[in-house]
């Protein structure tokens, strides 16, 4: 994912706030899943690492791979590690991020 390059699109007349990219990681690996976020319409052409796109990818990875405890990285050129924990209340997941 590191050869990805972002073009910036016309804006359409929608909000868009931002584009996450995601892709599994193989069983062998000590990750689960690997991401880059942009969001050039509101002045981020790419954020290095963030939780806010992951209150979307954990949910979605949580459920497509069986999981409540997740290991993600954003491979962005300064990139980082995030852990996280779902905490299911009333039918409802939440997750916790850890960074380091």
């Amino acid at each position: 994912m590191n050869h990805l390059k972002f073009q910036f699109f016309r804006k359409s007349g929608k909000v868009v706030r931002g584009v996450s990219i995601t892709k599994a990681c193989a069983e062998d690996e000590e990750l689960d899943f690997v991401s880059r976020y942009f969001s050039p319409w509101n002045g981020i052409p790419e954020d290095p690492v963030n939780g806010s796109s992951h209150t979307n990818l954990a949910p979605l990875w949580s459920k497509l791979l069986g999981k409540v405890e997740l290991r993600a990285k954003m491979v962005s050129k300064r990139g980082g590690e995030l852990f996280l924990k779902g905490l299911f209340f009333f039918q409802l997941c939440f997750f916790i991020f850890f960074s380091r």
